[in-house]
Parts: C-alpha cells; structure tokens; sequence
C-alpha cells in the first residue's frame, strides 16, 4: 500500500512534524509548507497525515483544542470462534481481512478477523 499510495509523490517517512501552515502569499500561494524536527522545511500540494488518533497534522491544521480526541464509552467482548471449512470460506469471500457492521438503531458493532 505504501509503494501504491507513494507513486510519483515526495513521502516523508520517520520524520517528526513540528508545524504545519498554509502559504498565503508569493510564488508558493496555495500550497503547503512542513516545518519537521531539525528544522528541515518542506513545501508541497497536499498534506496527508496518517500519524494516529492524536496527529500532530490534525492539531496545526486545527488547533490542539478542536483536535483533542472525544471520549465514548465503549465495551468490547472478544471471543475466539471456530467455523467449519465451508462457512470460512464465505466470510473470507466477502473480505480476506475482516468483516465490519454495525447497528443502524444503536451503534453494536459486529467484527470478524483472520
């Protein structure tokens, strides 16, 4: 996926992002500029920041405040099943990796893996 989503992009892998700010005016008007640890800046189109629940990306782009993680009460009840060979074979035929529903009314959700 990495070598997929990288195609014919600079992706900075392993660097740690101090800021993140809009160009607003001059010959790079538009575009983005990254500002990592070392003082290394970057100037680009597009920034995706795949860096987890509590993104650095996500608090420059909006602020710690509006970036802070919301807290939900959740449960979880895990449980490990065996299925025979042939209804493995349907659910692995619906996703090789995992199957996700939940709810419409109240939000269970439901999850197979392999």
């Amino acid at each position: 996926m990495r070598k997929f989503f990288s195609e014919g992009i600079d992706v900075q892998y392993g660097k740690e992002v101090i800021d993140v700010s809009p160009i607003e005016e001059g010959e790079e008007e538009g575009r983005v500029s990254v500002v990592f640890r070392g003082g290394e800046v970057v100037v680009g189109d597009v920034v995706v920041g795949c860096d987890g629940a509590k993104s650095r990306i996500r608090e420059c782009i909006c602020g710690v405040q509006d970036a802070a993680l919301t807290e939900i009460p959740l449960y979880i009840l895990n449980f490990t099943e065996k299925f025979p060979a042939e209804t493995a074979r349907r659910i692995r035929q619906m996703n090789s990796q995992f199957i996700v529903s939940f709810h419409p009314d109240h939000g269970t959700m439901f999850w197979i893996s392999s």
